[in-house]
């Protein structure tokens, strides 16, 4: 199980560092990615009507300046959500690009070429590694408890 989770961590940080090698940026430096805000705005005007009560009309004026502020956080909040989404997924699909370039090159399928650099470039663990991260866990482990029994007191 360990060897596998390095086998991904280092994966990625190969892949990553072959095409950053090749492209000399970036994967996400592409322009436009990140879309403004203004662009996507939800503002209401300050006459809409947002709700009645007593039978008599609510605007979005009369909810006052912290509920424009509000919306303004949330939606500043959506832009940085849609911007890392975005950026995400421009860098696994440079990424899948660029592993499969390497790949054929090496004429090797894509987690063949993968699989191969991490063998090369990872030493496989010695048991006293695979101890101290078991032992690291069980510490953790054992804090967390440690603390929950403590919260209860």
């Amino acid at each position: 199980m360990l060897h596998r989770f390095a086998l991904a961590v280092a994966g990625t940080a190969i892949t990553l560092a072959v095409g950053c090698a090749q492209s000399g940026k970036s994967p996400s430096s592409a322009p436009g990615l990140k879309a403004s805000c203004a662009d996507a705005s939800l503002a209401l005007a300050d006459t809409t009507i947002v709700g009645t009560f007593n039978g008599q009309p609510v605007t979005f004026k009369d909810l006052g300046p912290e509920a424009r502020r509000a919306e303004e956080r949330a939606l500043r909040t959506y832009c940085d959500a849609i911007y890392t989404t975005r950026s995400v997924a421009l860098d696994n699909h440079v990424t899948e690009a660029l592993v499969e370039a390497e790949a054929k090159k090496a004429g090797l399928s894509a987690d063949e070429w993968v699989r191969a650099e991490v063998e090369k470039r990872v030493p496989e663990p010695s048991d006293g590694d695979i101890q101290a991260f078991i032992d690291a866990l069980q510490m953790a482990e054992n804090t967390e408890k440690l603390k929950a029994a403590d919260e209860l007191v």
